[in-house]
């Protein structure tokens, strides 16, 4: 093993060699030091809000507010995990300031972009814009909400954000529905702060209405009168919804239910998939989301009704407001159009009992055991009067100003100007309730697992005893919740609920009050959480009630220390630390940004992404060096050369002692860099060292920063038959495909690169072709070139010459796979110059090249040195493919080949393109992996003298004449099949690993947690050879595959497949044993076969590029028959 200053000095060399190459590529995870770019009038951001303040009508009322793009209810927007996108926001006021948070994303390393102003970012002043990055991580998926953080405008200025599944949902449905309940209040924005801060003390009243989707009616309205509408949500009978709920009230905790619909079952909660839970009406306090499956009645069960009622009240506070909408069906006439006299369901009073100890993640989630928490924290809230009413947490208030002056500074941009002075000081904290009187923030430091209880404390206002309900929010990550109850918080009660249950990961739960009052200063009920120190900036923890935080209800946590907040300097930073810099723009002055993510936008964050599939943020010196992240630093002059060292070096660094995998064995220059994977690679001998390297370490082997090996049944079964969510393929580099396939287009056109949806859409239009009957329909075309193959055998091998049988098996498993693909012949028997031929070898070679390529930024230089001759050749494949296809699709006779069976159960959404590559991909699978397990095996049956004896002896017992090699016959040949089996497994046609990354939240294999994003597979080479799965590996034994064999009883046979596993298997899998059984069985009865020359050692001649690079088998071929 190389000492650690070799390694140094290694990297350092090599970036030397580097700089002056091309820009990374991009198809690792987004990289910092994007620089800073002018957004001027070549820039397009992908969303576009504009903040307004504006007369609105809400149902029967008008009301001056602030909104989004000129609706109470923002626009939905739905963006991409794994893709940055800009959302440019317009504040067109005139007097306020405004900001959007991302409620419930992380913005981990887009560090003034969270939108909150006294802690993270300036607000944007009136009349300039800002260009949000917005990043969510590929384990976001899920429904949020994007809001100001400014003063009252929360209420009104919001909207559904929602990220996509990167994977097909866990969960079906048909449709999904958003429900975005709001409050509403009569009172404006300012009247609302100003009586909230001011003295004396004005409260703001309870809620006028709750709207779903920005329609409602207000207390003492008439539904059905003028502009009074009840809100409508449509559903269609039978179907199935995921709803996502979205509490995005300012004040109120609201309950809702439907009218003989008591079927909420809920998926997932503030983002993130939970095991399925069913509640008989929904419940949501401010900030909080929640995904239900909601189960529409059937025609049947309506009998006529269309309209339900939907009743809303809100709970916990001195006035219930109840408000209905209406469920109806089918956009039907309206049944419903006024408000009842009564209401009709009886919601629960028992607020802090609905889902609490029930929500669980669907996946494992790195919950902190109670012996990892290195901190406890216990926080009381109370209310107090000094010169007004304000709310504090452990003593202390903090509160922010709406106005267009610049307020408070942020509390990061205070760290960035004035250095290590203004980080807090941690022990003083400690000694101080949690939090530093002199910065009066709360200080974390990075790795600590803290335990923040909640206390919910009797008012002091009076000495009243009040207490009320907070729903208390998190920004810059999740939190596990651990659960509430009453009274004050007991740690030993509290560890027995939990364990037998798994807490989900929150952004907002409520600290719920269990009556109106109790004494002075007293717990009245507790929340407590865990969270993971893990992701380094300045971050708020605030009640999401707008009322409370408008009165001093927030705190400001600092989490790392400043090397860890700041890292490096980014590359100019100024235009972000003054109110309205140049970081923003206006009308006639486009904004200077810097891009902290760099500028490929469709890459995902692969490798730097921790237990959750979120970015591990242990933010040590590496971090901020872009270790984490794959982009280098851009080189312009020689000056820069010294920057990409340390960079290539540190993250070398970083790679093999602070990488998420660092704890799995593999050698530490592989850990290191993906460069000695590549350049075995390029010499043919990747499979061979991955197969060493198991031997050495076991059954799992790190074999790059971001990839693991394995050679386990149980991995086949996890990373390849894992249905939802799916592992999917790696198309950057790693994988099997060429450079097309980053076109998605030409990805989901080909049965072998499509994704999860288009790939089950085309299995499902050839799988016809492969169906028994079609197999035994086929049989003629497997027979007429099987036995063509014992012709050109007999006058060939006459003079007594060798005979090349890798030749051979490859003109005969093409011209198998051509007849039955197009129903046409190749010819290749007949004449071996035939142009298919050509471009198979060099296509595999022509892939390994593209994945050195693509890791170093190379594929443009890669394509201009590609030779002449292989650009040809593959040009010539596509254009004979298309032509057999189009030929095909032009005869009208019924031969039974694949194109047959396919368009006869053609689906109208399957194109001739689609056709083509189909066909193009049975060509290239079909002929090679057949030719392939003829060659090995023949060779080890020739190899092995006892074996070879007893296979001929039973195939020439079995039959008196070739007629009688059927593909029925051959299937009762036992030790054939032992020997196909046996063959399959210590030569797989394909030796390498078919690559998957890990989805969603991450994964468990072999027992422990894989970090989503990560690269993992099965290396077929590698588990076919294992001493772990195999007595005897290295030897070729076909007894072994017979029953009743005790030396080999212990042998894991599952641990070899050669036609992969899962969903995405090998569809032509019965044809291939079958195309094997016949012309094994013809070969080895019309012929006796001898090795000659130097095919003795005929494997150990081959490389591997992708697949075997076959070199000739030179045999004797003795006449029988």
């Amino acid at each position: 093993m190389l000492p650690f200053a070799s390694l140094v000095c290694f990297f350092a060399v090599f970036a030397q060699v580097c700089a002056w190459g091309p820009r990374h590529s991009g198809h690792g995870p987004p990289g910092h030091y994007g620089g800073r770019h002018k957004h001027g009038a070549s820039f397009t951001p992908d969303h576009i809000l504009r903040v307004t303040y504006q007369n609105i009508s809400i149902g029967c009322q008008t009301r001056m507010s602030v909104v989004i793009n000129g609706n109470l209810y923002g626009p939905t927007l739905r963006l991409k995990p794994g893709r940055r996108s800009w959302i440019r926001v317009y504040n067109d006021m005139k007097e306020h300031n405004t900001t959007i948070h991302w409620h419930g994303l992380s913005q981990r390393m887009a560090p003034f972009s969270d939108g909150t102003p006294s802690a993270s970012q300036w607000p944007i002043p009136p009349e300039r814009f800002f260009d949000y990055e917005v990043y969510p991580l590929l384990s976001e998926s899920g429904t949020y909400f994007y809001h100001s953080h400014v003063g009252f405008q929360a209420m009104t200025a919001a909207g559904p954000l929602i990220i996509r599944d990167n994977t097909k949902p866990p969960y079906s449905y048909d449709e999904e529905r958003i429900v975005f309940l709001t409050d509403y209040f009569n009172k404006t924005d300012s009247t609302i702060e100003k009586g909230l801060i001011g003295t004396p003390f004005t409260w703001s009243g309870e809620t006028n209405a709750v709207l779903i989707n920005g329609v409602g009616v207000s207390i003492g309205e008439k539904a059905g009168v003028g502009n009074c509408k009840l809100p409508v949500i449509n559903v269609e009978p039978g179907k199935t919804y995921r709803m996502r709920f979205v509490g995005a009230t300012a004040l109120s905790l609201v309950q809702m239910g439907i009218v003989d619909h008591d079927n909420f079952t809920i998926i997932a909660a503030d983002g993130g998939y939970t095991k399925p839970h069913t509640e008989k009406f929904m419940q949501l306090s401010s900030g909080q989301r929640f995904d239900a499956i909601f189960k529409a009645k059937s025609l049947e069960e309506l009998n006529g009704t269309t309209d339900y009622l939907i009743q809303l009240e809100t709970k916990d506070r001195p006035k219930v407001y109840q408000g209905y909408g209406v469920l109806r069906y089918s956009k039907a006439k309206p049944q419903i159009s006024k408000v009842p006299a009564s209401p009709p369901l009886a919601l629960s009073n028992e607020t802090y009992n609905w889902a609490e100890y029930a929500l669980e993640p669907l996946k494992p989630n790195r919950f902190p055991k109670a012996s990892e928490v290195t901190r406890h924290i216990t926080i009381d809230s109370r209310q107090l009067a000094t010169q007004t009413t304000i709310w504090q947490i452990n003593g202390l208030q903090w509160n922010e100003t709406s106005s267009p002056y610049p307020g408070d500074k942020p509390y990061l941009i205070n760290i960035f100007e004035n250095g290590p002075a203004a980080i807090p000081n941690y022990t003083a904290a400690i000694n101080n309730n949690g939090w530093d009187p002199t910065t009066l923030t709360w200080p974390a430091k990075m790795g600590e697992v803290l335990e923040i209880v909640w206390q919910n404390t009797g008012s002091l206002v009076n000495n009243n005893g009040g207490v009320d309900f907070h729903p208390f929010h998190a920004h810059g990550g999740h939190f596990w919740d651990i659960g509430s109850g009453n009274g004050t918080y007991n740690a030993t009660e509290n560890e027995e609920k939990l364990k037998n249950y798994n807490p989900v990961r929150r952004d907002t739960t409520n600290l719920y009050r269990y009556g109106e009052k109790t004494s002075s200063g007293s717990d009245a009920g507790w929340r407590a959480w865990r969270i993971r120190v893990e992701d380094a900036g300045v971050w708020m923890i605030h009640c999401h009630i707008l009322q409370h935080m408008v009165m001093g209800m927030q705190s400001v946590w600092v989490m790392g220390d400043y090397q860890d907040i700041t890292g490096i300097p980014f590359v100019d930073v100024a235009g972000y630390l003054e109110f309205g810099g140049n970081a923003t723009g206006n009308a006639t002055s486009a904004p200077t940004v810097i891009h902290f993510f760099d500028d490929d936008e469709e890459r995902n964050d692969r490798t730097s992404v921790d237990s959750e599939g979120t970015f591990q943020r242990r933010c040590h010196l590496w971090d901020r060096l872009c270790l984490c992240k794959l982009s280098r630093p851009p080189i312009r002059t020689h000056a820069d050369r010294p920057q990409l060292a340390l960079f290539i070096t540190g993250r070398a660094v970083y790679n093999v002692y602070f990488h998420p995998l660092r704890h799995y064995p593999g050698p530490r220059l592989w850990a290191a860099s993906r460069l000695p994977w590549n350049l075995v690679n390029l010499k043919g001998n990747l499979a061979f060292r991955i197969r060493d390297l198991h031997e050495k370490y076991g059954p799992v082997v790190r074999i790059a920063p971001d990839e693991l090996s394995y050679t386990s049944s149980a991995a086949w079964k996890k990373i390849y038959g894992q249905r939802s969510p799916e592992f999917s393929k790696c198309f950057d580099g790693r994988g099997i495909a060429g450079p097309s396939v980053s076109n998605p287009a030409v990805r989901n056109g080909g049965i072998v690169t499509a994704d999860q949806e288009p790939h089950a859409r085309l299995r499902k239009a050839v799988l016809p072709a492969f169906s028994e009957r079609a197999l035994r329909e086929q049989e003629e075309i497997l027979q007429l070139y099987a036995n063509k193959l014992m012709d050109q055998l007999r006058a060939s091998s006459q003079s007594g010459a060798p005979q090349d049988l890798v030749k051979w098996f490859s003109l005969t498993a093409f011209d198998i796979i051509s007849d039955l693909a197009f129903g046409q012949a190749a010819g290749c028997l007949d004449d071996a110059s035939q142009p298919w031929l050509q471009v198979l070898g060099a296509r595999a070679q022509g892939i390994v090249r593209y994945q050195f390529a693509i890791h170093y930024g190379l594929e443009g230089l890669l394509e201009r040195l590609a030779p002449k001759a292989q650009k040809l050749a593959l040009k010539k494949h596509r254009e004979l493919t298309a032509g057999k296809v189009k030929r095909r699709l032009q005869q009208t006779e019924t031969k039974k080949d694949f194109m047959s069976y396919i368009l006869e159960n053609r689906q109208a959404d399957l194109s001739n393109a689609d056709l083509v590559r189909m066909a193009s991909a049975f060509i290239v699978a079909g002929s090679g992996t057949a030719s392939t397990a003829l060659s090995g095996i023949a060779y080890f049956l020739c190899s092995n003298p006892e074996k070879y004896l007893k296979l001929t002896r039973e195939i020439r017992s079995a039959f008196g004449k070739d007629s009688d090699i059927t593909m029925a016959s051959t299937g009762e040949l036992r030790y054939l099949k032992a020997v196909i089996e046996e063959g399959l497994r210590i030569y797989p046609p394909s030796p390498s690993t078919l690559p998957r990354f890990v989805p969603g939240a991450g994964e468990e294999i072999e027992g422990k947690w894989v970090p989503a994003g990560t690269a993992v597979g099965v290396h077929q080479l590698s588990a076919a050879h294992s001493s772990l799965n195999w007595a005897r590996a290295s030897e070729f034994i076909p007894e072994r595959w017979l029953e009743g064999e005790e030396a080999f009883k212990t042998d894991d046979k599952s641990a070899s497949q050669p036609f992969s596993f899962g969903p995405r298997n090998c569809i032509g899998k019965s044809m291939a044993y079958a195309e094997l059984r016949i012309v094994l069985a013809k070969l080895f009865w019309n012929f006796d076969l001898e090795l000659v020359g130097n095919s003795n050692d005929w494997v150990e001649q081959q490389k591997v590029y992708l697949i075997w690079q076959k070199v000739p088998l030179m045999l004797k071929c003795h006449k029988m028959r």
